[in-house]
């Protein structure tokens, strides 16, 4: 598969794809989306064992742990700073 310009540094086709798909099922997910297999074929990542490698592979988290960390009405974790000393 050859390489797509997507803005300063190409990109295989299949990569965009799939990030797309996972920030869609990202999406949700922190919508409240329950059911896993419903997820992954409205996002195009066909089963739930698929949207768990998928989404993994992109958060470092299972699909469970991504819900529970964005779920609706809940805030996202403040970003670590920088250590300040004084």
């Amino acid at each position: 598969m050859r390489p797509i310009q997507m803005g300063a540094c190409p990109v295989v086709a299949s990569t965009w794809l799939t990030a797309e798909r996972v920030t869609l099922a990202c999406r949700l997910l922190e919508r409240g989306e329950q059911r896993l297999d419903l997820v992954a074929r409205a996002s195009g990542l066909g089963t739930a064992a698929g949207l768990r490698v998928a989404l993994r592979r992109r958060t470092g988290l299972t699909p469970t742990a991504y819900r529970r960390r964005f779920e609706p009405g809940r805030r996202a974790p403040e970003p670590a700073g920088p250590a300040v000393s004084g």
